[in-house]
């Protein structure tokens, strides 16, 4: 990776992918503050840094992907994006109905990463 200030650049060939929510971010990101990880409001601003961001290749950047689709396909089999919105709105109303939610969503997490046999990629249990 390639630091220039608050910027983190990507290797010719290569991809970010940030670590603690699984997200691949491109080739390019400036690093900053969080508010939110996984969908929790942190009590203070996270600042992340380069360990939070890894490169992979082509190949790696393919899997995450992948992964991507796979969860949110499962996600959808029981929530709709609509249904997603309104738990999340309602968090703090509804805490058993986001805990359900939230569970479901990992579980559907760890299915994607043992289906799809991505031992080469640190992926967010």
């Amino acid at each position: 990776m390639i630091i220039n200030g608050i910027f983190i650049h990507a290797e010719s060939g290569k991809t970010l992918y940030r670590i603690y929510d699984g997200v691949f971010v491109g080739v390019e990101y400036s690093l900053g503050y969080v508010y939110y990880k996984n969908g929790v409001k942190l009590d203070e601003p996270y600042l992340e840094s380069i360990d939070d961001f890894k490169e992979l290749d082509e190949s790696g950047a393919k899997d995450a992907l992948h992964y991507g689709v796979f969860v949110d396909r499962r996600v959808r089999e029981r929530y709709s994006i609509a249904d997603e919105l309104a738990i999340q709105r309602q968090r703090d109303t509804k805490p058993e109905a986001f805990d359900e939610y939230f569970a479901y969503c990992e579980e559907c997490k760890r299915k994607a990463y043992y289906e799809l046999g991505l031992n080469n990629i640190e992926f967010v249990s």
